[in-house]
């Protein structure tokens, strides 16, 4: 089993966004030898066009690569999951100020890569690439973001 935490920053699609920044708890649980299922909960916020908050829960699987008297594990990742984003913000015309807010959720397609490394009993660190890809009606939405990985192997 591995519990981790990761912080993402990266780039959003979305037509106004300049960079998206996340926490990343997750959880692992290796069923075959490379081979574990879990979740992450990835929860962040997205800059420009006054800023969304985004809440992902992705269910999914790794598959870690054994490179034989290394400390170096590559992986690859994906899963299925959720999307939620929500947008308020308060628009001024003429002194004349109105909130606005609203709020989507869709389907998530979640491709990942990286390397771990061991650096002591139980204790990993990793970086890697995610690309999460959310189906929202009207406009898809892929995040590139790049990943560091802080793991706890049980």
């Amino acid at each position: 089993m591995e519990a981790d935490g990761a912080l993402a920053l990266g780039y959003p699609t979305a037509s106004g966004a300049d960079f998206d920044i996340m926490v990343i708890p997750g959880f692992h649980y290796f069923v075959l030898d490379g081979l574990s299922v879990g979740a992450t909960l990835r929860i962040g916020y997205i800059t420009g066009s006054g800023g969304a908050t985004v809440v992902q829960l992705v269910p999914g699987a790794q598959y870690h690569f054994s490179l034989a008297g290394s400390n170096l594990i590559p992986y690859v990742g994906a899963g299925l999951g959720f999307d939620y984003w929500s947008i308020s913000r308060t628009v001024c015309v003429q002194g004349v100020c109105a909130s606005a807010s609203a709020s989507d959720t869709a389907f998530l397609l979640d491709l990942e890569a990286g390397v771990k490394m061991n650096i002591a009993p139980h204790m990993l660190v990793g970086a890697g690439i995610d690309i999460p890809i959310a189906f929202h009606s009207g406009e898809n939405m892929a995040y590139v973001n790049v990943l560091g990985r802080f793991i706890y192997s049980f």
